[in-house]
């Protein structure tokens, strides 16, 4: 996941390829960031782009914890709700996301 901080939200992003041509993303902003620590309404959207369509879940309440040095986010059992055109089911998601620094990264975000 490429991790940064700007002066008051900090960003993980993902883009990893998938099954049958598609590609997956994950994008998490947390608002009002201030460094490590848990946050109650992180924003979460995971899509998936195949050659015919855009599948996109989203939340605004996602409850994370940034971990100490920015190395990590650990994400508590959320539901993502599809967003239109698509009507389908929501999707779960929880687990840790490990943070490699995004370019021009101004708070150190990084680890191993």
């Amino acid at each position: 996941m490429k991790c940064s901080a700007s002066k008051d939200d900090f960003y993980i992003e993902a883009k990893r390829p998938a099954a049958r041509d598609a590609t997956l993303l994950v994008y998490v902003n947390v608002e009002r960031y201030h460094g490590p620590g848990s946050y109650d309404k992180a924003e979460m959207l995971v899509g998936v782009q195949d050659p015919a369509f855009n599948f996109r879940w989203f939340s605004d309440t996602v409850r994370i914890t940034v971990g100490e040095g920015e190395k990590f986010v650990e994400l508590e059992p959320a539901r993502l709700e599809p967003l239109p055109p698509v009507e389908g089911p929501d999707i779960e998601v929880a687990g840790v996301l490990w943070c490699h620094p995004a370019a021009g990264s101004t708070s150190g975000a990084g680890g191993g």
